[in-house]
């Protein structure tokens, strides 16, 4: 549990740039105090804490826009696309770009880095495009009149026509399209379209996020056709193999990355905690993969993890000290609670509210978009899987309607009341747990 309390400290702090050493270096002591015996573990565990910290202020610091001259003067800017470009509101679009230069009236032109949010009108873009925008800054970024393609990677270029080509032969309404677009390629949805709005009023717009849980499904998948051919090892790398192809060509999204190399790391590392999995996971994309991890998707896709792990196990030793009920309701139930219970505090800090009805109907939300994704891929090859996918997808819509029609709190009152019931659960049962004996549980089974 400390180790979860920690990270999820240290990626608060990294995110919100804040000093991120006090929390790195106690996570340090922790693993040093429990591999004490292991001599060389602690020298490889402290070389990689260091350079951790070296690396989180690197990345800091190139989030900062830096330049040496007055933001009026410059009418166009040059930079490399960070994030595929998502629908913004008024029919424009945004995106995120690394910069490279900036144009300034007169006809300087000047060097510049960091990164900033580009409001536009044109084509998509996608991860690795260099671009140049004409317009001024703003408030919230640069606001560009026009944009203009510098270049295109070629994988980029075939990352393009295979999301076209999906993307077209994707059935049902137009807002069942742009669902499936969303749970299939991780194309985000109009902000100011009917179940993207839902979404955020009911708190399920985790669910809709292509992420783990999604990740999870195609795994499932691939697993359940190749472990009778190849066994279940040579299955699960075979999957991996697939799924990091579907990756590069759907674009690398910091949750979906998070997801797959924390089932890499599942494969090939022998860890028993699932906290010491999710760091090594953490350091691995921090090294190789650092522009996607000081994102607001990446830190809640971290946090919600960390308190899935974490809480979930706690909560249900608990609960089963004093009843025995349904392993899988119960368990879904208390993911939500141990997702909610580690990201409320960044979803209020960003966001100013946050809702938790979605304790009672993201564990349904979830089966239904399971549902939806299966029937929206097989959509794809058989037409006829449309009309029940349809189905689904208005069920979906209810489900959300009944969570939005509760009002999101605006203060951090029902959630400290939420965490003080959580902290009392888990206390009562761990002392009748150590009057009683470890009853039999959903853990241990």
């Amino acid at each position: 549990m400390k180790e979860s309390v920690l990270f999820a400290l240290l990626l608060s702090a990294a995110y919100f740039q804040k000093d991120v050493a006090i929390p790195l270096i106690l996570l340090w002591l922790i693993y040093i105090i429990r591999f004490r015996k292991r001599w060389g573990l602690g020298i490889l565990l402290t070389l990689v804490f260091a350079s951790a910290l070296c690396q989180i202020y690197r990345v800091q610091n190139t989030e900062f826009v830096s330049y040496g001259f007055d933001e009026t003067k410059v009418f166009s800017v040059t930079g490399r696309v960070a994030e595929d470009s998502v629908p913004s509101r008024w029919g424009r679009k945004s995106c995120v770009i690394k910069l490279l230069e900036c144009n300034l009236k007169g006809g300087d032109v000047a060097t510049a880095k960091g990164r900033i949010r580009i409001s536009y009108t044109g084509e998509a873009l996608y991860a690795g495009d260099e671009v140049r925008f004409s317009g001024r800054f703003s408030e919230n970024g640069f606001n560009a009149k026009s944009c203009r393609l510098l270049k295109r990677l070629h994988v980029t270029a075939v990352r393009a026509r295979f999301i076209s080509f999906i993307y077209e032969r994707l059935g049902g309404n137009e807002a069942e399209k742009e669902l499936s677009a969303l749970l299939l390629l991780g194309i985000k949805s109009n902000p100011e379209s009917e179940v993207t709005a839902l979404a955020v009023k009911s708190g399920n717009s985790h669910i809709l996020a292509l992420s783990g849980m999604h990740l999870s499904l195609f795994t499932w998948m691939l697993s359940a056709v190749l472990t009778p051919l190849f066994g279940k090892r040579y299955a699960k790398l075979i999957s991996l193999s697939f799924l990091l192809l579907y990756i590069m060509m759907i674009g690398p999204k910091p949750s979906l990355l998070r997801a797959f190399i924390l089932s890499f790391v599942f494969f090939a590392f022998p860890v028993k905690k699932g906290i010491d999995a999710l760091l090594i996971c953490f350091f691995i994309q921090l090294f190789l993969l650092p522009d996607t991890v000081l994102t607001l998707s990446s830190l809640l896709s971290y946090l919600s993890l960390s308190g899935i792990m974490t809480l979930t196990p706690i909560l249900v030793a608990s609960i089963d000290s004093f009843i025995l009920l349904p392993e899988k309701p119960l368990s879904a139930f208390l993911a939500t609670l141990g997702a909610l219970i580690f990201t409320v505090p960044v979803s209020f800090y960003v966001f100013g509210a946050y809702q938790l009805s979605s304790l009672i109907t993201s564990p349904v939300t979830g089966v239904l978009i399971y549902l939806y994704m299966l029937l929206a891929m097989a959509g794809i090859f058989t037409p006829a899987m449309n009309g029940a996918a349809s189905y689904i997808h208005d069920l979906l819509l209810i489900v959300m309607e009944k969570g939005a029609s509760f009002s999101m709190f605006t203060t951090l009152n029902g959630y400290f009341v939420l965490l003080a019931a959580v902290v009392i659960v888990s206390v009562a049962g761990l002392i009748k747990q150590r009057r009683v004996g470890y009853p039999k549980s959903h853990v241990e089974s």
